[in-house]
């Protein structure tokens, strides 16, 4: 199986340089910058498990500027790309890039948080039944351009958009991934995973980055806890009316979550205090225009969406 991974932050390691240890895998890789792309040609990927141990591969990677014909498999195309850059970072020149590199048969599988961006990808005519999705809570932090930390394993589900989905490419995935340390699974339900996820994330990325602390802090307050239930229930309430199930549980599961990832910074975060972009738009602001569409308020989110906007307004000045 051939695979081209675009986008080399904490995730987009992670899997390459898991993947890259299944044999008959190739797998090439994409950065936003040379510089990257440099040190990963010359000192490889390397991947610290939570265990001690560390592993290192050698892989060819190019930066997003430069044409990947020359570094690409023999004939020229790859089974799958794995768009792993965030939301932000689809905009014209990307949606043309994978445009361009998903020649023939290739299938596009979206890691991204939020939603909106499978849209884009159709508006920009790369066909409907060649875009998969793909939910992963796998918890990686990247420590180096080139090096990774696999901080707690996860699920990685996988799905179609549509139903005429190709079962037979999804299965050979699913079998790679698990060859690969991955526990993955082919969901029908890939909607519903999507929108949970994001439920999980509108509550716990923008409340750690507006007090600037680490998920596990989150559950260190009964103020926070509070704030965190608000979110809760204006999502549920959403995504009930949007016709989806939410289980009793979720509330269970989001607090677990912070466990797991206690000792983590947000994406929203990191983002913020680098002075980036966040993708507070997909999240919350997601949930806030399904909202309008049901002509019900949800001002907890639209608080702490405001306020992310404001700080990312208020960081970008300073830079």
């Amino acid at each position: 199986m051939k695979i081209l991974i675009v986008g080399a932050g904490s995730l987009g390691l992670l899997f390459a340089g898991k993947l890259l240890c299944v044999a008959g895998t190739e797998v090439r890789l994409v950065t936003r910058t040379r510089q990257q792309a440099q040190l990963i040609n010359h000192n490889g990927i390397i991947v610290h498990e939570g265990d001690d141990r560390e592993v290192r591969t050698n892989i060819m990677c190019t930066s997003f500027e430069e044409p990947i014909h020359a570094d690409g498999p023999s004939d020229g195309r790859f089974d799958w790309i794995f768009l792993m850059v965030k939301q932000t970072h689809i905009n014209a020149a990307l949606l043309n890039y994978v445009m361009k590199t998903a020649a023939g048969s290739t299938k596009l599988l979206c890691f991204q948080n939020g939603v909106g961006h499978v849209e884009r990808l159709v508006e920009a005519s790369i066909p409907a039944n060649r875009i998969y999705v793909a939910v992963t809570t796998e918890a990686a932090r990247k420590d180096v351009d080139n090096a990774v930390a696999h901080t707690g394993a996860g699920i990685t589900s996988i799905g179609c958009v549509e139903k005429r989905e190709a079962r037979d490419a999804m299965f050979m995935l699913e079998n790679v991934l698990k060859s690969a340390g991955f526990h993955a699974n082919i969901a029908e339900n890939i909607e519903t995973i999507v929108w949970k996820k994001l439920l999980v994330n509108s509550v716990i990325n923008p409340l750690t980055s507006i007090m600037g602390i680490r998920n596990g802090q989150l559950l260190s307050s009964p103020h926070c806890l509070k704030l965190m239930e608000s979110l809760h229930i204006e999502a549920c309430e959403v995504l009930q009316r949007y016709g989806l199930h939410i289980s009793d549980e979720l509330w269970e599961q989001l607090l677990e979550v912070c466990k797991k990832t206690s000792a983590n910074s947000s994406s929203m975060l990191q983002d913020l205090l680098a002075g980036r972009e966040t993708e507070i738009e997909w999240i919350n602001g997601s949930l806030i225009r399904l909202a309008a569409k049901q002509h019900i308020k949800i001002p907890a989110h639209e608080a702490v969406y405001n306020m992310v906007k404001g700080l990312e307004q208020l960081k970008r000045s300073k830079h």
